[in-house]
Parts: C-alpha cells; sequence; structure tokens
C-alpha cells in the first residue's frame, strides 16, 4: 500500500473511534436518565408506530390488489374479444366463400383493402413481433381464397395482431 492510502486509512480509523466514544458516552447519559415511565412511554410511541405503518402497509395492499384484479378483468375481455373475432372471422369468410363464385385467388397477387400486399403484411408481422409471443399464423401463412374474402379476412386478422399486442402489452404492464 502507498504512503498516501495509509494515511487516509488512519484518518478514517480514528475519526471512526472518536464516533464511536462519542456515541458510547451519549447512550451511558440516557441510560442513567431512563425510567420505567420514559420506558413505557417509548414503548407505547413505537407500539403507535408500528400499527401506523402496518395500517398503511394493508392499504397498499388492498389498493395492489384491486388494480391487480382490474388488470385481470381488463386481459380476460380483450381475450374474449380476440375470441369473438376470430369466430366473427371463421363465420364471415365460411360464408362469403359459400356465396361467392369464381376460382381461387393467391394472397401474394392481391392488394388488400388499405393499400397494403401481402409481402408488406407479412414484414409488419415480423417488425411487431417483438410486441407479442406470437404472430397470428392465418396472418402470415399464404392462403388461396377469393379476393373479397381475402381483403374481409386479413383486416380482421389485423386487428386481431394489434388486439393480441395490446394484451400482451397489458398483461406486461
Amino acid at each position: 500500500m502507498s504512503t498516501r492510502t495509509k494515511r487516509k486509512n488512519l484518518r478514517k480509523r480514528r475519526k471512526r473511534r472518536l464516533f464511536a466514544a462519542i456515541a458510547e458516552e451519549i447512550q451511558a447519559s440516557e441510560k442513567d436518565q431512563w425510567t420505567p415511565e420514559k420506558e413505557e412511554l417509548e414503548q407505547m410511541r413505537n407500539e403507535e408506530q408500528r400499527q401506523r405503518t402496518h395500517e398503511k402497509w394493508q392499504k397498499a395492499v388492498e389498493k395492489s390488489t384491486v388494480a391487480f384484479k382490474k388488470r385481470r378483468k381488463i386481459l380476460a375481455q380483450r381475450q374474449q374479444l380476440i375470441l369473438s373475432l376470430r369466430q366473427q372471422i371463421q363465420q364471415t369468410s365460411i360464408k362469403e366463400d359459400e356465396s361467392l363464385g369464381g376460382p381461387p385467388v393467391s394472397i401474394y397477387s392481391i392488394t388488400l383493402v388499405g393499400g397494403l400486399k401481402q409481402e408488406e403484411l407479412l414484414e409488419w408481422g415480423r417488425k411487431n413481433a417483438h410486441y407479442h409471443h406470437h404472430v397470428q399464423d392465418d396472418v402470415l401463412q399464404p392462403v388461396f381464397l377469393r379476393r373479397d374474402v381475402v381483403a374481409a379476412q386479413y383486416n380482421l386478422s389485423c386487428v386481431c395482431a394489434l388486439a393480441d399486442t395490446m394484451v400482451d402489452a397489458c398483461t406486461e404492464v
């Protein structure tokens, strides 16, 4: 060790010893002044403080529980919304598939509503995959359907992907 370090350590030791000696003197003088009444009064103050702290803690726990239940309720509602949207997508695509005639068309050649092409939609799914654990399979895989069914289905699929993103973001909060 260098000389400078040794001097600094020695100075710190002296300072600690000085403060320890002062604290010891204060405690000794206070100990002489303690009476059973003062001790009981101090214990009562400590107990009151403990109770106040416990009450604050209980209120905080109750508030946290209410907030957690609210978040779970919202999450359940959003998941239910996603389920109902997916069911509507399936029903719509089945009904429109039955009602429309004509040969199936590849998704890759279709410009979707909103001007997005399938490749752009795939890119959007890849970019936003970090926002949620999974990207909708029906959004990313090519499907062969009629043009209007595809447009309706992929618009709702985008809504589902966005809703999943919102649900996952809600669970992280």
